[in-house]
């Protein structure tokens, strides 16, 4: 049986050029991926955004804050996650710096005894935490975490920045977001609870952000009620104006006649007599002058005298 012919080749020159500008096209980008892994270029990109230095002293928010810009750094250059911790520890000093020149062999070697390939930016970050923050404080601010409420004084906001700090103490317990989410909106007031929209909070921010709009949606309501009770308060104000100012214009309009009959009243025929100032006379005697109880009248040889308590006879 003779031996099968060879297929001849269906590839034109214009094909074959085609494939040679394609290889060429790839290795160009494959070496550009290992200049973009080179650590000094990725050095470079870190140190353009001017990272501060920890120097493991201070407050220890200090730590949280120093984590959190090379979080963002990280993100924004997609530094590989096998060089964050190299890039990072070039930013440590004077005690952090000592400590990592004394402990790096240390560490590397538990996790490549742990069949880590590499020390990650995670845990070095809780290395950091155990290292630089006393367990006495850990403990106090893990406490603060579990019961943190928000109070009637603070703002969201307030809340908010207050619950990131800490929950920087509780990070080596690696909570998702979803469980963050929950303790923070878990902590809000019950009046911003109660205004918040119905669902599962998946992140801190997104509870935030509802948050903040139900403190806004309670200010208004506030501000309205405040608003009605300033003009009730102005309005019944105008009221007692208007009633003051009535009564007096008609005890200015009563007049008195002479019978002791006042327009728009009555009064008594003492009131009437002082009123007029009429002059007083004895109904006894017929003499003006006094009065028939003070009256002092020789009759029959005797004088009548009327006192308060009635009237009695005197020789």
């Amino acid at each position: 049986m003779p031996p099968k012919r060879a297929r001849a080749s269906t590839m034109t020159d214009e094909d074959i050029e085609r494939m040679q500008d394609l290889n060429a096209a790839l290795l160009e980008i494959v070496k550009g991926k290992k200049d973009e892994m080179n650590p000094s270029k990725v050095g470079a990109s870190v140190a353009r955004y001017k990272p501060a230095k920890y120097e493991g002293v201070g407050e220890p928010s200090l730590l949280g804050e120093w984590c959190r810009e090379f979080d963002n750094i990280f993100e924004l250059i997609a530094c590989p996650e096998e060089m964050q911790v190299d890039q990072a520890v070039f930013y440590l000093r004077r005690k952090a710096g000592r400590w990592w020149t004394k402990n790096k062999a240390t560490i590397r070697e538990a996790f490549q005894l742990s069949e880590e390939p590499f020390v990650s930016w995670q845990n070095f970050k809780n290395i950091l935490r155990n290292t630089f923050i006393p367990e006495h404080i850990r403990s106090k601010m893990r406490a603060h975490f579990d019961s943190f409420k928000m109070t009637d004084e603070m703002t969201v906001e307030d809340c908010h920045n207050i619950f990131m700090e800490l929950a920087e103490y509780v990070a080596d317990l690696n909570y998702n977001d979803e469980v963050l989410a929950m303790r923070f909106e878990k902590g809000l007031t019950l009046a911003i609870k109660k205004r918040l929209t119905a669902g599962v909070p998946t992140t801190v921010e997104e509870v935030y952000q509802r948050a903040g709009h139900a403190e806004r949606i309670k200010e208004m309501v506030i501000e309205e009620k405040k608003e009605k009770g300033e003009k009730k308060r102005k309005s019944e104000a105008v009221s007692e104006g208007a009633r003051g100012s009535k009564k007096a214009n008609t005890n200015q309009l009563r007049v008195y006649t002479g019978n002791g009959t006042a327009f728009g009243g009555s009064a008594s025929h003492g009131e009437s007599r002082r009123a007029f100032s009429e002059p007083v006379q004895c109904f006894r005697c017929g003499k003006m002058g006094h009065k028939a109880s003070t009256c002092r009248v020789v009759m029959n040889g005797q004088s009548r005298e009327y006192g308060s308590q009635g009237g009695r006879w005197s020789n």
